[in-house]
Formats: structure tokens, C-alpha cells, sequence
């Protein structure tokens, strides 16, 4: 039996057969000199990535300072492949190691979904175009998911401090709405689609909610 190779090297250009397939051997493009056509690539400039890491965190003082529980609203730097996943992923199990609760927001529709829980271990009725993990480090096997589906309001949800402590709770649309006015957004230019683009009823959802504002 001959290798692959030996196969392509000893057959026509046309046609060869290895391990007893036919194998199909398109010819080369030429060009008008003789010489074979290199294909031009399409060169594509991607911008780079901040990759800082943004979170609160929530201390005990009275127990030197230690780390309670981390909040964190994912960043694009975080949801796309590259050096500042691989730093969000390191400090998330360092974290996790150190016996630290956990609370990841993820409000971005953009990039891969990189959660305390696999995207695939949430049932299919708790997923949402935003979603929000708990992780309580005395029990470590738990995850609690919070919905947040596009066209409600975002939860208010509990944040876990020491294990016996009760939980504190974040409203995250109020949160939302204070730094929309804070840092002013309001001058953003509604009548343009937002990125990514919404489809199919999610759009004209939008539409209509801008429209009866007045943005559009």
C-alpha cells in the first residue's frame, strides 16, 4: 500500500488513488507566463483589545482586608479570545482557589459567553441575551443563573458576603440607569442600528421603544 503522497506523486494530474479511494487532483491555476497563481489574501487589521480587568470587590476588615466576594461586569477583553481572557479566566480561579464568592454580569451581546458556568450546563429555559452567575464559595458545587432576558428589566439580585451573613441586594437596572446619566450617554445617536445589529422582532421592538421616546 502506498502513502498518500506517493500516491499524488505516482498518478496523473488529473486523478490518483490511495488506500483504495479515488482521489480527484484539481490542476493548479496558471498564469498567462506559465507560473502558478499565488491567491492574494485579504488582509484584515483587527485593533487591539483593552485588556484591563474591571471589578469590585467586597473586603472583610476586621479579618485583615480578605476578599469576600468579587463582582465583575464582563468586558469585551474578556469575551474575546486572547490574552485578556486568558487574564480573566487565571484571576477568576485564583479567586475560586482563595475560598472567594463570585458574581459575574455579563450585559454584552458581542463575544463568547465565559462564565463561572459553562454556556451548555445552563438549562435551555434560564438562557438570556444577558446573564448573571453566583458563585458561593461554601458551596462550591452550586451555581445560581439569573435571567435577563432583552426586553425586561435588568434583576435585582443577592449579593453573598461571609457565609453566615445575609445577602445584599444589587438592583442592577437602577445601577444601569444612575451611569447612563452619569456619564451622559444621552447623546448617543439613537436613529443608528446597534452593534451587533438586532433582527426580526427584537428590532422592531427597539424601533418602536425609540420611536415612542422620541429618539427616532
Amino acid at each position: 500500500m502506498r502513502t498518500l503522497p506517493e500516491a499524488i506523486a505516482g498518478s496523473s494530474p488529473t486523478s490518483s488513488s490511495w488506500n483504495g479511494q479515488r482521489l480527484l487532483n484539481a490542476p493548479s491555476p496558471l498564469r498567462e507566463d506559465g507560473g502558478v497563481a499565488i491567491a492574494e489574501p485579504i488582509v484584515v487589521h483587527m485593533p487591539e483589545i483593552e485588556q484591563k480587568l474591571r471589578f469590585i470587590q467586597i473586603l472583610d476588615i476586621g479579618n485583615g482586608g480578605r476578599v469576600v466576594t468579587s463582582i465583575e461586569f464582563l468586558s469585551l477583553a474578556n469575551k474575546v479570545s486572547g490574552r485578556g481572557q486568558e487574564l480573566h479566566l487565571r484571576k477568576q480561579a485564583q479567586l475560586m482557589d482563595a475560598g472567594v464568592n463570585l458574581v459575574k454580569i455579563d450585559l454584552l451581546r458581542d463575544g463568547d459567553r465565559v462564565m463561572i458556568l459553562r454556556p451548555e450546563h445552563i438549562p435551555p429555559h434560564a438562557r438570556t441575551t444577558y446573564q448573571i452567575v453566583c458563585w458561593r464559595a461554601h458551596h462550591r458545587k452550586s451555581f445560581e443563573v439569573f435571567r435577563a432576558p432583552r426586553r425586561q428589566p435588568l434583576p435585582i439580585i443577592p449579593i453573598p458576603l461571609r457565609e453566615h451573613d445575609p445577602d445584599v441586594p444589587l438592583d442592577l437596572q437602577a445601577l444601569i440607569d444612575q451611569v447612563y446619566e452619569n456619564a451622559e450617554y444621552d447623546d448617543i445617536d439613537y436613529r443608528a442600528d446597534p452593534v451587533p445589529s438586532l433582527s426580526g422582532e427584537d428590532a422592531s421592538w427597539a424601533d418602536g421603544l425609540l420611536r415612542g421616546r422620541g429618539l427616532r
